[in-house]
């Protein structure tokens, strides 16, 4: 997905004024006003090409990327950049086989591809534990990922807000 995002896209996650994801870093000639600043989070990005794969009737869907992001920095010129990775799964889980039935993928199925990935990473003793977590995701199933006491990230179903945002 492109670096270059809409500044709504902040709001389409219910970030709060104060929130990191505000930070932009504006660019001088934009091309559009939907790319218009630097991303400060990956999941816009994702729900776009979701959003365009769904239009064209692709329905079961396994999307991720590892990029930067970018914040504006008040004591420098240059914005603060970091690398993320981030996913996105829709549709069934698996397809229909004579021993088992369709259905949609869930938290659980997010939860595991997670953990394949930090296994796959060397990081196979990940603490999944519920507690605080972005506004973008729902209360019922999402969890904070950690590895010897750092925090690495969340894992979690979007909340349905957000996803009417999308």
């Amino acid at each position: 997905t492109y670096s270059f995002i809409a500044p709504e896209s902040a709001g389409q996650l219910q970030a709060g004024e104060d929130s990191p994801l505000r930070s932009f870093v504006g660019l001088l000639n934009p091309l559009t006003t939907d790319q218009s600043v630097m991303r400060t989070s990956l999941i816009p990005g994702l729900m776009e090409t979701l959003k365009t794969n769904l239009a064209h009737g692709e329905k079961d869907l396994r999307l991720f990327e590892w990029g930067r992001l970018f914040f504006a920095d008040e004591a420098s010129p240059l914005p603060k950049e970091r690398y993320a990775l981030a996913g996105v799964m829709t549709g069934l889980a698996g397809r229909k086989e004579w021993y088992r039935s369709e259905r949609p993928v869930d938290f659980f199925d997010i939860k595991g591809a997670v953990e394949g990935t930090l296994e796959g990473l060397g990081l196979a003793s990940c603490f999944f534990e519920r507690g605080e977590t972005p506004p973008w995701y729902g209360t019922e199933a999402s969890a904070r990922i950690s590895f010897q006491g750092v925090l690495l990230g969340v894992v979690g179903e979007l909340s349905l807000e957000v996803l009417k945002r999308f």
